[in-house]
């Protein structure tokens, strides 16, 4: 006899769930869209700070030349330059006058997102929950969304991190040699990123060094493979190796960058001193808690405590399975890299970022396991309604902080010593002015500062103009005529004595950056030229 099935016994097919993989992937592309939405807006409204303007020149000579040099000096590591290259190919850029903000802000803006997908590869080690969150916490961090439009070394760096600790962590569980290659593939980029790198593998040993005497192991026996497999850790050499060798070396062309990386680091100690950068060893929390300034306030609490209760799980729990080793190893990471650069006097707001990563995943583990150990839904509703608050407020005073308003103000802790907006009224200037002029910009501009740093950002703002010269203080003999002259007001009237033609000075202060003025004087003949021009019907 022939038996139907009953429809109702028929299995259901289970609905997609973020513990689900497909409800897992939908959820991490739309938090990698939201960081998206939070970085992409207006890349090229925030005047350029001088340090990527510095970053923006050395790339255009590498463009426009196929020529670098490694200089340990006045930059950090290749890989931000070599970085960069393919985008400005596609965009059909050749040299230094071509390329503009998008071009140079997308690079750090694209790895400040991937960083956003990067600990879907540790969800073993920070649970489907915990992923979410990291990834929640960053894309929503001010810091880590202001600087991911920065064209600097640092995100970059980060995200190089990230692919060590990940690699590291799918090597211990897989026993996979390829993951120790790419463990050692990170290092190199983290090297060839910035020569702080060092503290960060410091940072790594530590934790290594905690889990491997913790007291509570169980009976001397330690899952770290890769010191247990001599051909694991060759592997992992020669990836570092042979990344460091391609990028100092740039690309075999110049060996002497290999030598001057290995010497980078009697330079590195002397800027730790400080260099003007001198700060508290409470700098760092007094701009991430609670900051406030003249009206603006910020914070990053999420990341923060999120970030603390990760520590206090790491430790209060004390078994010896892989995710909970992974965690202490984070916490010992994440406090020493802490620990270190607090100590250190030289002290910018963007090196936060490298144990505010370690902060990032320990709350998306903290979260977690907190919504595990909650045995009430009521409680585990409660808490994920918090989180998502905060996470609301965090994405708010991420968009406050990027907005044209505040991008650039000196109030906001992220624009440290940053270019002022009244600054690119003195380049606008400089260019209307010249465009009435018969030279155009082959006119002649001359810029007298007080020190080196005065003269950045102009090599990029002023690009486009062959005849440009700099001069620190006013040189004893030679000609210092020029159809623009940009001086410091402390050298002014010196050199108003000095020129030997009539010149006119309108009076106008113009605001480099936080407590550096210059003044703009320039012929008179040009003056008149542009009244008649825009007087003109």
């Amino acid at each position: 006899m022939k038996t139907t099935k009953n429809p109702r016994n028929r299995r259901r097919k289970p609905r997609a769930t973020v513990g689900t993989g497909r409800g897992f992937t939908c959820a991490i592309i739309l938090v990698c869209l939201l960081g998206l939405w939070l970085r992409f807006p207006a890349l090229d409204q925030k005047p350029l700070h001088h340090d990527e303007a510095n970053q923006a020149v050395k790339f255009g000579q590498l463009l426009a030349t196929g020529d670098y040099q490694y200089d340990p000096v006045d930059h950090h590591g290749p890989t931000l330059y070599y970085l960069t290259l393919p985008l400005a190919w596609l965009k059909g850029e050749k040299s230094l006058v071509d390329i503009d903000e998008w071009t140079i802000r997308l690079v750090p803006l694209a790895f400040g997102v991937g960083l956003l997908w990067l600990p879907i590869l540790a969800r073993g080690a920070l649970g489907h929950v915990g992923v979410l969150v990291a990834a929640l916490l960053m894309a929503t961090s001010p810091i880590f969304t202001y600087y991911s439009r920065y064209y600097i070394q640092e995100m970059l760096f980060v995200f190089f991190t990230l692919g060590a600790l990940v690699s590291l962590w799918r090597y211990q569980t897989s026993k996979q040699v390829s993951w120790a290659v790419w463990f050692g593939l990170s290092c190199g980029l983290m090297h060839a990123t910035k020569e702080t790198c060092v503290l960060s593998f410091a940072a790594m040993v530590a934790g290594g060094g905690v889990i491997l005497f913790e007291p509570w192991r169980k009976a001397g026996r330690l899952d770290l493979r890769l010191l247990g497999q001599p051909s694991a850790a060759a592997w992992a050499l020669r990836g570092w190796i042979i990344v460091a060798l391609v990028f100092f070396s740039s690309f075999f062309t110049h060996w002497e960058g290999v030598a001057k990386a290995l010497g980078a680091y009697f330079h590195t100690v002397d800027r730790a001193g400080g260099q003007g950068h001198e700060k508290l060893f409470s700098y760092y929390w007094s701009i991430l808690f609670n900051y406030s300034e003249e009206g603006y306030s910020c914070s990053e609490l999420p990341l923060l405590l999120t970030g603390l209760l990760g520590i206090v799980f790491a430790f209060v729990e004390k078994a010896n399975n892989p995710r909970c080793r992974a965690a202490r190893f984070l916490a010992v990471y994440s406090l020493i890299l802490w620990f270190i650069y607090g100590l250190i006097p030289y002290k910018t707001p963007w090196l936060a970022l490298n144990f505010l990563l370690g902060f990032a995943l320990l709350g998306g583990h903290g979260i977690d396991r907190l919504l595990k150990v909650v045995r009430f839904n009521d409680a585990r509703l409660a808490i994920s309604l918090l989180m998502a608050w905060s996470l609301f407020a965090a994405h708010g005073q991420a968009r406050k902080a990027t907005s044209a308003y505040y991008a650039a103000d000196m109030r906001n802790p992220y624009a440290y010593v940053h270019t002022t907006d009244d600054f690119l009224k003195l380049v606008g200037e400089v260019k209307s002015l010249s465009v009435h002029h018969k030279l155009g910009i082959g006119s002649r501009i001359k810029i007298f500062t007080t020190s080196e740093t005065e003269h950045w950002p102009f090599p990029w703002y002023l690009r486009e103009y062959e005849r440009i010269k700099y001069y620190v203080g006013i040189p004893e003999d030679g000609y210092l005529d020029a159809e623009f002259i940009v001086v410091h007001p402390d050298l002014k009237e010196e050199l108003l004595k000095r020129l030997s033609k009539e010149y006119y000075d309108p009076y106008t202060d113009y605001s480099l950056r936080e407590g550096i003025i210059l003044n703009l004087i320039y012929g008179q003949g040009i003056r008149d030229d542009f009244i008649e021009a825009e007087t003109v019907p």
